[in-house]
């Protein structure tokens, strides 16, 4: 298979670099021994948050049209259809690949590394995936109750649709030696943690509008008690609304039956369930600029976000 390069690939890895450079002194050429496994369990997926109500949403470049009898949703992105597709969930026996974007070298040989030790570790069912356009602009927002929940979800969006995501993560996180180096090398954007960090917000809206998956997790922070979700934070709305993407909420569960924010636990089970829903999609409507509108739309990712998450908690047999 040709090697085909992630549109501007070259030139996001540069764009991480500099804003690393910026965050601190030794970002790019950290040499401190570093244990990669603990490293990615460790990575807190950043900030975020804002969508609509479902049902047939129309918003700009994107329309969501009335489901078919499967509950299917087809979207119309940049003038150009993406159809249906088969409504997708089950365990990884069950797993069917949808098609999607073509993925550069570094997923190619990446996801077949990390895919079994995600089957090893969980017994893993995704849930309404045919929500999540297999193309162009689009934030997912997630909750966040374990530091798996990002590289989890990368790796079953790229394994199971083919396509690469972006997501927020800690910026001290790019200054960990070799695990900093996969990060700018899988176009991950660095995210000061703490603070208004104008910069990242930029980078990844810039990333949106050029027709990325980009992954936040609106909570800011891995959440100490998964049944309660956090403050949801305005991220989310501040890219949403002045890009139009389509915002997917997605409900994650059992992750933190391995790594809650306390630390790794290796108890039983020995395989728990891992849940992934993704929800339908969600449009922003408003001026990014108009304090109203950004919180509305926060507060209607977070009611969504709930609802995801209740879903997943009751696929994997737990009860609230």
């Amino acid at each position: 298979m040709a090697d085909h390069q992630h549109p501007g690939a070259t030139r996001s890895v540069e764009r991480s670099d500099d804003r690393v450079a910026q965050l601190g002194t030794g970002a790019r050429h950290a040499t401190d021994a570093f244990d990669v496994p603990s490293a990615l369990m460790e990575a807190r997926f950043a900030d975020i948050g804002d969508p609509v109500d479902a049902g047939t949403i129309e918003g700009p470049g994107i329309d969501v049209h009335d489901r078919s009898k499967r509950g299917d949703v087809s979207l119309v992105m940049g003038g150009r259809e993406v159809p249906d597709r088969e409504h997708v969930h089950g365990s990884d026996a069950s797993m069917r690949l949808v098609a999607g974007g073509e993925l550069n070298r570094w997923w190619r040989v990446g996801l077949p590394i990390v895919t079994p030790l995600v089957r090893l570790v969980f017994r893993t069912r995704v849930d309404g995936l045919e929500h999540l356009p297999s193309s162009g602009a689009t934030i997912v927002a997630f909750n966040h109750i374990s530091a798996l929940d990002g590289p989890v979800l990368a790796i079953e969006i790229g394994r199971r649709i083919k396509r690469e995501s972006r997501f927020l993560v800690a910026a001290e996180f790019f200054r960990k030696g070799f695990f900093g180096w996969i990060l700018r090398r899988y176009d991950q954007i660095p995210i000061r943690r703490g603070e208004a960090d104008g910069p990242a917000l930029e980078a990844a809206l810039t990333a949106v509008k050029e027709g990325v998956l980009l992954a936040v997790a609106p909570e800011g922070t891995v959440n100490p008690d998964p049944d309660t979700l956090m403050r949801i934070r305005s991220g989310v709305a501040r890219i949403a609304l002045p890009s139009g993407a389509p915002v997917v909420p997605v409900g994650i569960w059992g992750t933190h039956r391995r790594w809650p924010s306390a630390g790794p636990s290796w108890g039983r089970p020995w395989r728990p369930r891992l849940v992934i829903v993704f929800g339908e999609p969600l449009l922003a409507a408003g001026n990014v600029d108009d304090d109203g509108d950004v919180e509305a739309f926060r507060e209607r990712l977070r009611a969504h976000l709930v609802r995801q998450v209740e879903r997943a908690r009751s696929i994997s047999g737990e009860q609230p």
